[in-house]
């Protein structure tokens, strides 16, 4: 039973993937890397991450050096504000949703397009993709002694 329900759904998921012009690369996650001023990867250990109007999220291991953080596309601005080693440094990015539709067949996506930081309290960081895309490693450099 389990094998057909698991059938049946991957079947609806990858139905319109058998045309290319339904295939969605756009998301609603930033993606952000820690890194040293060496420009290596960073771990640091994130008691939690808020971002504005959607909350607090809790990584789920000890340490990190990446993460993925929601934006929303009801506004076009979002503040994540870092908890750890007892400070609380934030990043506010700007934003703009364009909303594209693809076919009859496939529906609108949104497309969330000119990532660009307006405040932070972070020393030093780099917009690396101003687009968000699922297949990029990071649209945000943060760099941390």
């Amino acid at each position: 039973m389990r094998v057909l329900g698991f059938l049946v759904l991957w079947i609806l998921a990858t139905a319109c993937l058998n045309d290319q012009d339904c295939l969605i690369t756009s998301t609603n996650l930033v993606k952000i890397q820690f890194k040293n001023l060496k420009n290596k990867n960073k771990n640091i250990k994130l008691d939690s991450v808020e971002v504005s109007g959607l909350g607090y999220f809790y990584p789920t291991t000890d340490s990190i050096s990446n993460l993925a953080l929601p934006v929303s596309p009801m506004v076009n601005e979002a503040t994540f504000t870092f908890y750890y080693y007892n400070s609380s440094p934030a990043v506010t990015v700007e934003y703009f949703t364009q909303a594209q539709v693809i076919s009859a067949k496939c529906g609108a996506f949104t497309n969330y397009i000119d990532l660009r930081v307006t405040t932070t309290s972070f020393d030093s960081l780099k917009i690396i993709n101003d687009r968000l895309r699922i297949n990029q490693n990071a649209n945000l450099e943060i760099f941390i002694e």
